[in-house]
This record gives structure tokens, C-alpha cells and sequence, in this order.
């Protein structure tokens, strides 16, 4: 079913440093501080929703390669400080004095598509062909899993595409091999990867996003085979495709994210098939697509990241287009209050961001 609902769109602007440094975005984070971070091909930008205007830091340093500033993942520690994924590695950024800073971590492979924090603090990094564990406080690895052979099983097989955090602190790994869980204290995990004629296995190879709704429902999305989903009381997946004579087919079989509402809709980003909503108590997915003769429709159709923020809003980013958001609580998108809700949600944490914080020594900077 197409969508008609209206969006507000924040693109690159030559010559103009408040807006996004790049339109290629490839990741967005709500931090602490109640700002979003944008990840792209040309770095990181902070982001106010209550002015849609956005500062931005650039990785590259005097000499580097193009590609150097390029970020690919983004999460947060306790601390506040953001580790960010690159294709020469892992970064970390002081959101106060916004410098990066390099750090060594003896990591095989350079390109870091996942990062992701544990329920006790660890960082897990996901390289090509490499899972690693950080102590964020002593910067000291913690443990390091190499992709899977025939003589060398482990937890993974390939890249690794997506990391998720499980409330009881178990780690879900998407890669080039399927689907992960694992057990960081005893080391223990169990693998679900697609068996070709068989319906009820995992829906695809390639994982490219996972999430785990409140429910504790699993959504497994694959490149190129849907949407898989997984109950806590199934026994197999159910596979939510592509096909058109499908009550519930999406637009598109190749997933890049996966983010779920506050209503417990699931947000679905498709490469080239736009945004799909699907609605689970009707079993519908609504499509939102790029028109060029609207203006408000969805920016464009390649989207690479979705999330909700803190007040109900939706964003989405966009491959070539950049970022675009939409509220589903006002008629076609249009809130005419939604920056003053931002601002207060901005006094409000001003007033309370360092409570329950471990400080951070700036020293190391």
C-alpha cells in the first residue's frame, strides 16, 4: 500500500557549513545529549532537530585518502564518548572538544561496518573478518573472534554487517554467514543461517540489520531475501518478502536497517524500494516512496538507516539524498510544535546530562 504522508528533507548545501557535510548518509545515532549524529561519506555531523541545522567534524587528517573520511557505524559509551566505524578503522570522538582521536586496538582488518555497546559497558567492534571486545575505560581489548574456516569454527563466517546488544546482555553478530547469538561471558553461540528449500530457516545469507523489539520478537533483515521474523515461542522464522501477490510484500528484498516505534510498528529500510512500514496487528506493510513531482514525498529511494528519537519523530537516511524525517502524529507530516519539544527536551538534559555519568579524563585527548 503507498504512502502519501509528508516529509521534511535536510540535504547538503555547497558553501553553506551548517548543513550535512555530505548526502551520502550512512548511519544516524540519538545521543545523550539529545542531538543526532549523521554518519556519511564526508563524516560526522551533530544534528538539532529544533533548528535543522548541523556542525560538522571531519576525520581526515593532512595526507590521508578520500576514503579516509568516510564513517560507517556509530555507538555510544558511558562515558558519552562516541566510537565510530570508518574504513581505516575505529574512531573515538569527544563530543566537547570535537576531535577524533585514533587508537590502537591491533585490529587485522581496517574497514569497521559495526560497532555497538555491551550491557556492561564493552565495545564490540565488527570488522571484515574480525569481532573484537574493548575495555572503553583502559582501552585494552577484551577478547577477539576471527571469521570462521573449516579447521577454525567460531561464531561468524565473513564480514560482519550489524551487532545488537540483547537485554540479558547476549550480542546478536549479522554476517556474511547468517545469524549469530552470542554468550560474551561463557563464549558459547548458536548460528542460524538460510537452508535453500527450506521456508522456515533464516531468510537470507548476507545479514545486513537486526532488531529485537519489545516484544523480544527477532527481525532478521537479509540482502537480496526480506525480512525474516522470529518469536521467543517459534521454532522456525517467517520470512516477510518481496513478492506482489503477497497481502504483506515489501517493496524491496534487500534490508539495510530495522528500527521499531513506540506504536510497536517496525520501520524498514530497502535499498532502491524506499521506507516500508509494517503493521503487525493487520499484517500490512505501507510503502514510502520518492516522487519527483512531491516535494514532501520521501526524499529518495535508496535508504540506508531509520530510527525513532526521544520525541516520536521519525528519520530516515538516505544513500544520495541525505536525511528526512517525518511525524506520524500530525496530518501529512507537518508539526508546527515540534522545535519547541526539542528545545525543552534540551534544557532538560542540559540540566541532568552528567547525572549517573562515569567522568571522563579529557587528559588523553
Amino acid at each position: 500500500m503507498p504512502e502519501r504522508a509528508g516529509f521534511q528533507r535536510y540535504r547538503h548545501a555547497p558553501g553553506d557549513p551548517q548543513t550535512l557535510s555530505s548526502d551520502r548518509v550512512s548511519a544516524i545515532h540519538e545521543a545523550s545529549d539529545g542531538f543526532l549524529w549523521v554518519a556519511s561519506d564526508a563524516g560526522l555531523d551533530r544534528f538539532e532537530p529544533a533548528t535543522g541545522l548541523a556542525q560538522r567534524f571531519s576525520p581526515a587528517r593532512r595526507g590521508s585518502p578520500e576514503f579516509a573520511t568516510a564513517i560507517l557505524a556509530i555507538a555510544e559509551d558511558e562515558s558519552g564518548v562516541l566510537w565510530v566505524g570508518t574504513r581505516t578503522g575505529v574512531l573515538l570522538f569527544d563530543r566537547h572538544s570535537g576531535r577524533f582521536r585514533s587508537v590502537e586496538l591491533g585490529l587485522r582488518e581496517s574497514t569497521v561496518r559495526a560497532v555497538a555497546r555491551g550491557k556492561d559497558g564493552t565495545i564490540w567492534i565488527g570488522s571484515e573478518h574480525e569481532l573484537t571486545a574493548v575495555d572503553p575505560v583502559r582501552l585494552r581489548v577484551r577478547d577477539r573472534y576471527a571469521s570462521s574456516t573449516a579447521s577454525r569454527p567460531s561464531p561468524f563466517g565473513g564480514r560482519v554487517m550489524t551487532l545488537l546488544t540483547r537485554p540479558d546482555g547476549k550480542l546478536w553478530i549479522g554476517s556474511d554467514d547468517g545469524l549469530t547469538e552470542l554468550d560474551p561471558s561463557s563464549g558459547r553461540y548458536e548460528r542460524y543461517r538460510q537452508v535453500r528449500g527450506d521456508p522456515l530457516s533464516l531468510g537470507g545469507t548476507i545479514v545486513r540489520s537486526v532488531l529485537e523489539d519489545r516484544g523480544g520478537v527477532l527481525w532478521v533483515g537479509a540482502e537480496s531475501y526480506g525480512l525474516s521474523k522470529h518469536a521467543p515461542s517459534a521454532i522456525h522464522f517467517e520470512t516477510i518478502g518481496d513478492d506482489p501477490s503477497s497481502r504483506a510484500a515489501l517493496s524491496s528484498g534487500y534490508i539495510r536497517g530495522i528500527s521499531e516505534d513506540r506504536a510497536g510498528n517496525v520501520w524498514i529500510a530497502t535499498r532502491f524500494g524506499g521506507l516500508n512500514r509494517y503493521d503487525r496487528e493487520r499484517e500490512q506493510v505501507t510503502v514510502y516512496r520518492h516522487s519527483a513531482t512531491n516535494s514532501a514525498s520521501l526524499p529518495g529511494d535508496n535508504v540506508w538507516a531509520t530510527l525513532e528519537d526521544y520525541e516520536g519523530q521519525l528519520w530516515v537516511g538516505l544513500h544520495q539524498n541525505g536525511l528526512g524525517t517525518l511525524d506520524r502524529r500530525t496530518s501529512h507530516g507537518k508539526d508546527r510544535d515540534h522545535r519547541s519539544r526539542y528545545r525543552r527536551r534540551q534544557r532538560r538534559l542540559r540540566a541532568t546530562r552528567n547525572v549517573g555519568k562515569r567522568p571522563f579524563d579529557h587528559r588523553n585527548w
